[in-house]
């Protein structure tokens, strides 16, 4: 089952995974210009080969070259990754932290990659990972998929740093080869949270010998993975960047992945259909008619709720009863048997404990829900079920069988053991991972800035889990003060790292997160557009801080986001808790 669909499952996590990936990048022609922040620095093409002899906490530089420029190239995108950016001069620096060997016998090491342009701004730019890491990719600071003609960091003048979070896997491999680094106490560390404080260290001390100054600001840019660090980030290391940017994450990790791989595939296997072999088919629970039901009745409840009738609903203000759509109750030619509307119902609300306590927030409400339960999230499951019984659990859970896993394990076992320890695992995987702490005051005395940019289609980590973080905060600080230094933004018809073609995605959010740490220019109300190959290419709409919503003004083209405002939702109005 799982190399069936190992091409779809590496298309996708190839997208959320790889810092270099933009699905159209720019030339440097069309690079922002930012004000440089230091000034004189050393010429790198001078320092760069002297790069090799900085001394590297247990390892080493095994790197250090210049690379020359190099335009914007579509047709050397490696499949699903998207497209080449482009690069301009620079130094490559390549090196390793922390070589050793682990408790199961495998070299690890904390593998980076720096790059180091001429034109340097004073800027220091951590793009995190995706998935399981265990992939070095290339540091040039790209957007990923949401991107649409917007030059990387790099090409922006960054200095980009990347890491493989300490362990090598190809985490698209079949089996369980991209989990087993889970059995290294040291390596779940570093998967979790200790590359983070190593790696920035790394990129500065090679950022002070190379340019003789060390960057005037740094900045943290995360997607899925990389979300979940750039959280981490901002809590338990709230002095090492000034702007951080979280996009799509997975703060929630442990929830989210029981929520995600056990629970959806269990309700999925109460109602699919039977394959040749007799297991449930758990990537299709319903027929493609049934989930065009569910887009069509959402779309019908809640398409017009925010004035304009125009395909893209604002989960906060839509409420459901699939019990509604069912044989008898719907008067339509395709409807919903009564254990198809509970699965699906039970699939929204979310996996509890048998004493009742929820264990992750419930999904959103979107026409592009069904993307969340049917095949597109299929490849997913081999990444939530690794992650869980691998690094999550305590002990380990080494096993080849996803399926017998997913479809046999049990909730409130598999939950207790992500709260384990044991004398050898130290941590347990929700102290390792999740990034949910409302404490940000550190972060906060520091100046810093937290952009959360999020998809109501997510079909991983879900937008009503990042509301009632957001609302954790306004708890903590009052709504005011939050706004002041972090703002989340909900995406309709945003899935996980891919825009899907009913959804306005292109925001340029390295121009945003350094317009806001610099300039105190709040991102609120920037305009976003739809990408060339969306339902309605070109399509703008402001995007507001949760919990506003955009609304239209009444007249003038629904296809232009100046007729739209944002505007705070009556009180009751929001879907999260």
């Amino acid at each position: 089952m799982i190399q069936k669909h190992v091409a779809r499952y590496r298309l996708l996590l190839t997208a959320a995974a790889c810092s270099a990936a933009a699905t159209i990048a720019a030339t440097p022609a069309h690079a922002q210009t930012l004000r440089p922040l230091v000034s004189d620095i050393k010429d790198v093409r001078q320092t760069c080969h002297r790069l090799l002899d900085v001394p590297m906490m247990n390892g080493k530089v095994m790197l250090a070259q210049m690379e020359t420029a190099t335009p914007y190239r579509a047709d050397l995108a490696a499949p699903g990754a998207g497209d080449t950016p482009a690069r301009p001069q620079h130094c490559l620096v390549r090196g390793a932290l922390n070589q050793r060997t682990g408790i199961d016998g495998t070299p690890y090491a904390l593998q980076f990659e720096l790059r180091l342009p001429v034109d340097w701004n004073g800027r220091f730019w951590y793009s995190g990972g995706g998935g399981m890491d265990g992939v070095l990719f290339a540091a040039d600071g790209a957007e990923k998929v949401m991107t649409q003609e917007k030059p990387s960091a790099l090409a922006r003048g960054f200095a980009v740093i990347t890491t493989d979070s300490g362990h090598q896997a190809d985490m698209f491999a079949p089996g369980n080869e991209a989990y087993l680094f889970g059995v290294d106490p040291q390596a779940r560390d570093e998967y979790g949270d200790q590359q983070i404080p190593l790696t920035h260290g790394a990129g500065m001390r090679l950022i002070a010998r190379a340019y003789g100054a060390a960057p005037a600001r740094s900045y943290f840019y995360g997607v899925s993975n990389g979300g979940r660090q750039a959280m981490k980030a901002a809590q338990r290391y709230p002095y090492l960047f000034d702007g951080i940017v979280n996009y799509a994450s997975g703060f929630r990790l442990t929830q989210a992945a029981l929520a995600g791989g056990i629970f959806r595939a269990q309700q999925a296997a109460k109602i699919a259909p039977k394959k040749p072999d007799g297991t449930p088919d758990i990537a299709q629970p319903l027929t493609p008619e049934k989930f065009q039901l569910i887009t069509d009745q959402i779309l019908n409840n809640c398409d017009a709720l925010d004035g304009a009738k125009d395909g893209m609903v604002y989960s906060q203000q839509c409420r459901i009863d699939p019990m509604k759509w069912t044989c008898g109750t719907l008067q339509d030619k395709i409807c919903l048997t009564p254990k198809e509307a509970l699965y699906l119902r039970d699939v929204i609300a979310g996996p509890k404990l048998r004493s009742g306590k929820p264990i992750y927030a419930p999904l959103a409400i979107d026409p592009y829900l069904h993307y969340a339960i049917t095949y597109p999230f299929f490849p997913f499951y081999p990444l939530l079920w690794g992650g869980t019984s691998h690094l999550l659990a305590t002990p380990p859970t080494v096993g080849n069988d996803m399926m017998s896993y997913l479809l046999k394990a049990d909730l409130d076992t598999e939950y207790a053991k992500a709260f384990a320890t044991t004398d050898v695992y130290k941590r347990p995987g929700v102290e390792f991972t999740n990034a949910d702490s409302p404490n940000l005051d550190a972060f906060m005395r520091h100046g810093g800035k937290l952009i959360s940019f999020t998809g109501a289609a997510d079909q991983v980590f879900s937008a009503v889990d990042a509301a009632n973080y957001q609302e954790d905060l306004f708890d903590r600080y009052g709504r005011e003060k939050t706004d002041a230094f972090t703002q989340l933004f909900i995406i309709p018809g945003l899935g996980h790292v891919m825009p899907y073609t009913h959804s306005v995605s292109y925001v340029d959010l390295i121009a945003a997160i350094v317009d806001w740490t610099e300039n105190g220019k709040s991102p609120d109300g920037l305009m976003a557009t739809a990408l060339k190959d969306a339902a309605w290419p070109g399509r703008s709409r402001p995007i507001c801080a949760y919990p506003q919503i955009t609304v239209y003004k009444g007249s003038g083209s629904i296809e232009d986001g100046r007729n739209f405002i944002c505007r705070e939702q009556p009180k009751g109005e929001s879907s999260a808790r």
